[in-house]
């Protein structure tokens, strides 16, 4: 049942945002256009929301507590802020399917507030030896229409905890990084199972991540390993790549310069963030 609920959600998102043919993006999306698809967006994960709180007798999803303009404008400040530092910060305040970023959550460091109820009961739902964690195996296997791979799933876990199994404290922070990725995907996709290279560009600007171009175009090549287009899972990766790299600069960035200084045993941690 709960596979089955997951199963529906896409296809669901897609009939609420009116999915239709795809067309050419603009990268120079006007901000009337921008917060047309963020209000649209925000609909189908509301529902994605609420269809997961009812399979898991929840009830229905809570409104957000706050509107988006007062969200975009808060994004919009921690932008500047970060690129002051000289690297950007992933945006989570236009994705907020849960309601988490009201509740006080470090994107690094866990949560530092009270944990969504609907998240801990998909978490316990997981949890069916009670163990308290659950593998990204699990993960992989409950969001199977999202069709990531285990090892896209390793690199979020890798981005968001520096454990190798995901427990309660990390599974909320986990669950929204997927739904705000999905939700960038579907805006950027207009339907379609693939992005091309400009709408990654434009998913990636839409989520606050500061990425050279040839960088990008790197990554792109690197994930999409079949050349026919980035599909979600491979998307995924690239985002949980970039949310590594900024782990590790706000951990070997002390002074915030945008420029890392390793010694050797500085080094030897970062490497093995990439094996």
């Amino acid at each position: 049942m709960f596979d089955k609920g997951f199963q529906m959600i896409p296809n669901q998102v897609m009939t609420q945002m009116g999915m239709g043919k795809h067309q050419p993006k603009n990268t120079g999306m006007s901000k009337q256009n921008n917060n047309i698809g963020m209000n649209l967006a925000q609909q189908g994960m509301n529902m994605a929301g609420n269809m997961i709180g009812g399979m898991m007798g929840q009830g229905k999803q809570q409104p957000m507590s706050k509107n988006m303009n007062t969200t975009q404008q808060s994004s919009n400040k921690g932008m500047n802020n970060n690129n002051n530092q000289g690297y950007g910060m992933p945006q989570m305040g236009m994705q907020q399917p849960m309601g988490m970023a009201q509740q006080g959550m470090n994107i690094m460091g866990g949560m530092m507030g009270q944990v969504d109820p609907m998240a801990m009961a998909r978490f316990n739902a997981l949890d069916a030896d009670h163990s308290g964690s659950i593998t990204v195996e699990e993960i992989q296997k409950a969001y199977q229409q999202f069709k990531f791979s285990a090892q896209s799933a390793k690199l979020l876990l890798q981005a968001v905890s520096d454990k190798t199994f995901i427990d309660a404290q990390t599974f909320p922070i986990f669950d929204q990084y997927i739904m705000s990725f999905f939700n960038v995907f579907m805006q950027c996709s207009i339907g379609q199972p693939t992005i091309q290279a400009p709408q990654v560009q434009q998913a990636v600007m839409m989520l606050n991540f500061k990425v050279e171009q040839s960088t990008l175009t790197d990554l792109i090549q690197k994930y999409d390993a079949d050349k026919n287009g980035l599909e979600f899972g491979e998307f995924m990766s690239i985002c949980a790549y970039l949310l590594i790299t900024y782990k590790l600069m706000t951990k070997f960035d002390q002074k915030k310069a945008g420029v890392l200084t390793l010694d050797m045993n500085s080094l030897q941690a970062l490497c093995l963030m990439f094996i």
